[in-house]
């Protein structure tokens, strides 16, 4: 049912990388050159909505734009050091970025896969004519099965709704005309603002020809503004229905170890192994960090690509420092669920083998 694993990790897939880490990541001389697998960068940090859960509330949806000039010299550097992967998403609407579909080809032509995580609103024809054929998959947050209650979650008109419903409509359309590889899925975060529209979501998404349909768990940040208190005790019958939906060309994920991790409250693991090695983040201003859930924190805070290049800012002192900080800061502290949680999982097993491990 979880044929793309949104619910699991995919750092297996990269055991040589994983077998660098595991001999050299406490010496810094050979592991500062462990470059990420998988990138998020932010092309825009404005946003055309205003999610009551928006994680990255607290950085005020500056009016900001990606140096595209800028990207491409961080993509020169990337697909030499062997970054898999960049997912545009971020702070604000990637959408936004006026020179988008330059970005996405770019980086496609590089050798490096791609992805959007979007509200919708800005995917119109015009920019999927130019980029469907260049991105790996694109997941729309779309968080309610009506135009009132998606005003009120997404914080915008209630017409922005029947005008993604008409991009999702088009971009699956295009897909099947063009025959792209581009996996469509849309996303809804159990609120209990939508808890009663999520099967209807569910069920006209696999009307419409979606890919996938993801239910996930809402994930405190560490310095949003919102605050919500949501529980997810009683779920086995809401789970049950949305996974029933799943055939050949459905894909119908319940998060349920999201959901369990948000239940149970506790990490399986006392540090985070994953940073500042498999993964990065850019902002719209260029700012490179280690972790998405401490934007703004200078302790994760390793450089800005309008400044340097990124080969120097991944093995420079910040990210030594920060490498030397994360080997003593306790799990506790990071956020609940967070993108690295079942990579962390996987590591911390790698690390811990139970017994008699060797009778494979």
């Amino acid at each position: 049912m979880d044929k793309y694993k949104i619910d699991s990790q995919k750092i297996s897939y990269f055991p040589s990388r994983i077998a660098r880490w595991q001999e050299n990541r406490n010496d810094w001389e050979k592991s500062k050159t462990i470059y990420p697998i998988y990138m998020e960068v932010s092309p825009a940090g404005g946003c055309n909505h205003r999610c009551i859960f928006c994680a990255l509330d607290f950085l005020g949806y500056k009016p900001n734009f990606l140096n595209i000039d800028k990207y491409f010299d961080f993509l020169e550097i990337a697909s030499q050091k062997e970054i898999k992967s960049i997912m545009f998403g971020g702070e604000g609407e990637p959408l936004l970025h006026p020179q988008i579909s330059e970005m996405v080809i770019q980086t496609k032509q590089k050798g490096i896969d791609t992805a959007f995580t979007t509200n919708g609103s800005l995917m119109t024809p015009e920019f999927l004519d130019i980029s469907l054929g260049y991105i790996n998959w694109i997941k729309i947050s779309l968080d309610a099965a009506t135009p009132e209650t998606h005003a009120v979650i997404h914080g915008t008109k209630a017409e922005d709704y029947h005008r993604i419903i008409k991009n999702i409509t088009y971009a699956v359309k295009l897909k099947e005309k063009d025959n792209c590889a581009c996996s469509i899925g849309v996303q809804i975060l159990l609120l209990p603002e939508n808890e009663h529209e999520v099967l209807t979501l569910a069920k006209n998404m696999k009307d419409l020809g979606v890919e996938y349909f993801v239910v996930k768990p809402y994930s405190q940040g560490l310095y949003s503004k919102n605050k919500f208190t949501v529980d997810y005790s009683n779920l086995d019958f809401l789970k049950s229905e949305v996974i029933r939906l799943s055939d050949d060309n459905f894909s119908a994920v319940f998060r349920t170890k999201a959901f369990s991790t948000a239940v149970i409250n506790e990490h399986t693991y006392k540090r985070c192994h994953a940073v500042p090695f498999f993964w990065a983040y850019i902002m719209s201003n260029g700012d490179v960090y280690s972790c998405s859930a401490f934007l703004g924190n200078d302790d994760f805070l390793l450089g800005n690509i309008n400044k340097e290049g990124f080969d120097r800012i991944w093995e420079n002192e910040k990210r030594k420092k920060n490498w030397e900080l994360l080997k003593a800061m306790p799990i506790e502290v990071c956020r609940e669920n967070c993108r690295m949680d079942k990579v962390n999982v996987y590591l911390e097993e790698l690390l811990n083998p139970p017994l008699n491990h060797s009778f494979i």
